[in-house]
């Protein structure tokens, strides 16, 4: 970390923040403007975060305070749907491309109507470095699936894990 200053008031460079198990709840809304622009890598996975949460975050995204994002983490939260649908809006939002390589959203209950929401994000063009998408067990089934897909370059990014969401997909993981 490195110590800078505007104004006299110190900020720090910080790259990476796991704030995992933190049990944030919505709470968490509150803090998401406060993120260092800095920001590389941010874990908030199992803090019961839902659907203000997501308002929020996207909200941050929309606006482009978090111009460094390489990685995101929102596994295990309560998204659904609607939470999914909100974090998507920032990401279709914002004004600029994001440098976003990794976006974790497994066991977020996002079913096929949030993996929609996600795909028309992802169909914005704003997230064109994203290799890594984990979606795994979402319940998205073939209709979730079929929404990706229609949003998604195979070449381009890796889906890890996202075919243990859908029951009637055999796993191309699997022996």
């Amino acid at each position: 970390m490195r110590a800078a200053g505007i104004r006299g008031v110190p900020s720090i460079c910080l790259k990476t923040l796991n704030l995992s198990k933190c049990d944030l709840g919505e709470a968490a809304a509150a803090i998401f403007h406060q993120l260092p622009r800095s920001l590389q890598h941010l874990n908030l996975s199992g803090n019961r975060l839902r659907t203000l949460s997501m308002k929020a975050l996207g909200s941050v995204v929309s606006f482009g305070w978090l111009p460094s994002l390489l990685s995101l983490d929102l596994s295990d939260n309560p998204l659904g749907p609607s939470g999914l649908k909100a974090f998507a809006r920032g990401l279709s939002l914002s004004p600029q491309s994001l440098p976003l390589q990794s976006l974790k959203l497994a066991r977020t209950k996002a079913k096929a109507d949030g993996v929609e929401a996600l795909a028309e994000a992802l169909k914005a063009k704003k997230t064109t470095s994203l290799q890594t998408l984990d979606l795994a067990e979402n319940e998205m089934r073939p209709a979730g699936l079929k929404h990706l897909a229609s949003a998604v370059n195979a070449e381009a990014l890796s889906i890890c894990s996202q075919w243990r969401g859908c029951a009637s997909a055999p796993s191309p993981y699997s022996e």
